[in-house]
């Protein structure tokens, strides 16, 4: 999809079982562990757009379909978790206007993120997600969970209105 001209190019991406997505690269590395994701910023960004997420994970995704190293934005959801349990680490995840991670009937592993300036940090409904390491900050709410059983563990979360 082709956004506007503040917006050129705008993300909709669609995970699918076993895909690793990988962020942080400069361009002259040899392995995924040279990357710096803090240092080289790869921006998926939804550009305002009202679509459903910036990035999505199909149903029936496991734990090796990986979303890491990125800063997802400006999508009405950074992240949608449909029946799934994928793997999301070492990511910034800020400024989307409904939630940064939405979950529903999935168990993701959420590790090391900066989840901040969005709607609602994490949504789970009828969800087991394990939410460990994360800064979960300056969203309308922080992490919102219903009916499930999340492992919530080791998080800095402050700052949010709820």
């Amino acid at each position: 999809m082709v956004g506007d001209a503040a917006h050129p190019y705008v993300e909709n991406i669609t995970l699918k079982d076993g895909v690793g997505l990988y962020g942080g690269f400069a361009g002259g590395e040899t392995t995924r562990d040279e990357r710096d994701w803090n240092t080289n910023v790869t921006i998926l960004d939804g550009g305002d757009i009202e679509e459903e997420a910036v990035v999505t994970v199909s149903s029936g995704a496991t734990i090796t379909t990986v979303l890491n190293g990125f800063t997802i934005r400006n999508g009405t959801t950074g992240i949608y978790c449909l029946s799934s349990s994928p793997t999301i680490t070492n990511n910034t995840i800020a400024a989307n206007s409904s939630r940064g991670i939405s979950c529903y009937r999935s168990s993701p592993t959420i590790t090391n993120n900066t989840i901040a300036g969005n709607g609602e940090g994490i949504s789970c409904y009828t969800s087991s997600p394990t939410i460990t390491n994360n800064t979960i900050a300056g969203n309308e709410t922080g992490i919102y969970c219903y009916d499930l059983s999340p492992s919530i563990t080791n998080n800095i979360v402050a700052f949010n209105t709820m």
